[in-house]
């Protein structure tokens, strides 16, 4: 069903107060000003729960790694791949049934609270990661740098957890990478977020021209 218009977008530059590249807040807030001169309500406004979100989809994972993959994916996956998944199932130590079952009891208070949020904003923009575009292979050097890396991407963590839609779409070259943002919409609402992300599309500049003679 339509929406009532303008429709207002929550954008959040630096999720939770954790720290973001200014780049990658730049990049955020060029893609919400477009969103802002295409007619949508912008507004710099936090959603709710995002840290809380994240570790419990940290718990919630980590207890699955430890359980189900890592015994199975062993004798599949690279010596790199295997070590990232390591990392990650020794961030959180193993809590139990309980905590597992505590984790999706809460999970179902935050998606409620995010259902409601997103009555009043039904897209949410904001970072892919908060880091500056990292070197390949960084995130299986160390137990601190798959931290890190987890962390930047709390949003993306968050989308995960509730189930919702998003749309990544690239803004710009920034130290000769692309970089690019999210847009986030309510539960079956992909259309929501795939019309931002065209508009977004649209105004950014082409990232990967070709070369139609080599």
């Amino acid at each position: 069903p339509a929406l009532t218009k303008p429709m207002k977008v929550a954008v959040t530059v630096d999720p939770a107060g954790q720290g973001v590249d200014a780049g990658v807040a730049e990049g955020v807030r060029r893609a919400a000003k477009w969103l802002q001169d295409a007619g949508y309500g912008v507004e710099e406004i936090e959603p709710p729960a995002i840290m809380d979100g994240w570790r419990i989809w940290m718990e919630l994972t980590s207890a699955e790694m430890r359980l189900l993959t890592l015994p199975h994916v062993q004798s599949l996956v690279s010596e790199d791949a295997l070590r990232f998944l390591q990392y990650w199932a020794a961030l959180l130590p193993d809590g139990g049934l309980f905590s597992y079952m505590d984790g999706l009891a809460q999970r179902n208070k935050i998606a409620r609270d995010w259902a409601q949020f997103q009555e009043k904003y039904p897209l949410v923009l904001g970072p892919v990661i908060t880091l500056s575009a990292p070197l390949a292979g960084f995130d299986a050097r160390d137990a601190d740098e798959v931290r890190k890396f987890i962390l930047a991407s709390r949003l993306v963590m968050m989308a995960n957890l509730l189930g919702l839609p998003a749309a990544v779409v690239p803004v710009g070259i920034r130290d000769g990478l692309p970089q690019a943002v999210q847009v986030i919409g309510p539960r079956f609402r992909e259309d929501l977020c795939l019309d931002a992300a065209e508009l977004i599309e649209l105004n950014a500049e082409v990232l990967t021209p070709i070369d139609p003679i080599h």
